[in-house]
C-alpha cells in the first residue's frame, strides 16, 4: 500500500481546498512518492474512448510487426511528423482488456521510437456523454475558467507545451471568455458557440465531428488535442480519466460563479503552479481522493523523468 493512503483514504472524497497548512504540507510531502497505478473503474462504461499515439524517428517496420499482437489497433501515417507516424486504437471503455492493451502498445512504440517537441497525445471521448445544449456551454465555461490548469497538467511529464500547440491545439481562453460575456442573447449561445466551435479543428478541444446523440455513434467524438506526446501508459490513464470527468461535471451553480470572474483581458499564467486553483479544481471536478491525488502529481510535476526524457527528441 501507498504510504499517501495512510493519510488520505483513497476512496473517500475529503475537500482538499480546505486543507490547513498543516495537512498541504503532509500531502505535498506524500506526493512526492506517490506513484501513479493503472487502475480500472474510474467511470461507466457506457462511455467511451480512443486514443492516437503519435511518435518520430521510429523503426515503423518493427513497430508494424509488433503492433500485429493488438490487431484492433492501426498503425497510420502522418505527414506532420519526421519518420513518424501514430498508433490508433479502437474504440475502447473502463475495462482491464483496455488499459493493457494501451500499456502493451505503449511500451512497443517506446523501445522503436521517440516522442518529440511535436508529438501529442489525443484522445476522443464519445458524444453521448455530453447529450444536453446546457452542459456543453458550461462544459466550455468549465474548461476556460482553468484552462490555465489543464494546460500545465497537460505538459506531461514535461514543464512546457510543445511548440506546436499553437497551431493544432489553439486555446481558447481569450476567444471564448468575450465571446459568451459579450453575448447580447444569452438564450441562442450554446448553437452559436457549437457553430462557431465546429468550424474549426485545431483547437485544444476540437468539436468537429461532434453532434448531440443519446448512445453510442461511430466517429462521433469530442477530441482532446491539447496533452504533449507521451509513451507513459498511466499519463494516458491520467489524462483521459480528466477528459471525461471535466465532460461529466454538472455543477452549474459552481461553475457560473467562477467563470463571471473571469476578465478576458487578463492572460492567465499557463506554466506557473496555483495550488490553490488547483485545489479548487479537483474539489470541482472529482468525487474520489485518488482522482484528485493523480491529477495533483501530474499537475506538480512531482516525479522522475528519467526513464521518459531519454526518449524525447527536440526539434
Amino acid at each position: 500500500m501507498q504510504k499517501i493512503y495512510e493519510y488520505i483514504k483513497p476512496y473517500s472524497n475529503d475537500d482538499f481546498s480546505k486543507m490547513s497548512k498543516e495537512d498541504l504540507e503532509y500531502l505535498y510531502h506524500y506526493l512526492k512518492s506517490y506513484k501513479l497505478e493503472l487502475r480500472n473503474n474510474l467511470f461507466d462504461k457506457s462511455i467511451t474512448f480512443g486514443t492516437e499515439i503519435e511518435f518520430e524517428y521510429a523503426n515503423k517496420v518493427k513497430i508494424a510487426d509488433e503492433l500485429k499482437k493488438f490487431p484492433d489497433w492501426t498503425f497510420k501515417s502522418d505527414i506532420s511528423l519526421v519518420k513518424g507516424a501514430e498508433v490508433v486504437s479502437s474504440v475502447l471503455i473502463d475495462e482491464a482488456k483496455s488499459w493493457e492493451e494501451l500499456k502493451g502498445v505503449c511500451e512497443i512504440i517506446s523501445n522503436n521510437a521517440h516522442i518529440s517537441s511535436c508529438t501529442s497525445a489525443h484522445v476522443h471521448i464519445g458524444s453521448q456523454i455530453l447529450n444536453n445544449r446546457n452542459d456543453f456551454v458550461d462544459f466550455i465555461k468549465l474548461w476556460v475558467s482553468y484552462e490555465d490548469i489543464i494546460v500545465r497538467y497537460a505538459m506531461g511529464e514535461f514543464n512546457m507545451l510543445r511548440p506546436m500547440t499553437k497551431n493544432f491545439a489553439h486555446l481558447f481562453y481569450k476567444k471564448l471568455v468575450s465571446y459568451i460575456q459579450d453575448a447580447s442573447n444569452y438564450i441562442y449561445i450554446p448553437t452559436s458557440l457549437m457553430i462557431l466551435l465546429k468550424n474549426e479543428r485545431n483547437n485544444c478541444v476540437n468539436f468537429k465531428n461532434f453532434s448531440y446523440t443519446d448512445s453510442y455513434s461511430l466517429n462521433n467524438t469530442i477530441e482532446f488535442r491539447l496533452a504533449n506526446g507521451t509513451f507513459n501508459y498511466l499519463v494516458w490513464q491520467n489524462n483521459i480519466n480528466l477528459y471525461v470527468k471535466l465532460l461529466l461535471c454538472r455543477n452549474k451553480e459552481a461553475i457560473n460563479a467562477i467563470f463571471d470572474t473571469l476578465d478576458c483581458k487578463v492572460v492567465p499564467n499557463y506554466s506557473d503552479v496555483n495550488l490553490k486553483k488547483a485545489l479548487e479544481f479537483v474539489d470541482l471536478i472529482f468525487d474520489k481522493n485518488i482522482d484528485k491525488i493523480s491529477f495533483l502529481k501530474q499537475y506538480l510535476k512531482l516525479s522522475d523523468n528519467s526513464e521518459f526524457s531519454k526518449k524525447f527528441y527536440y526539434r
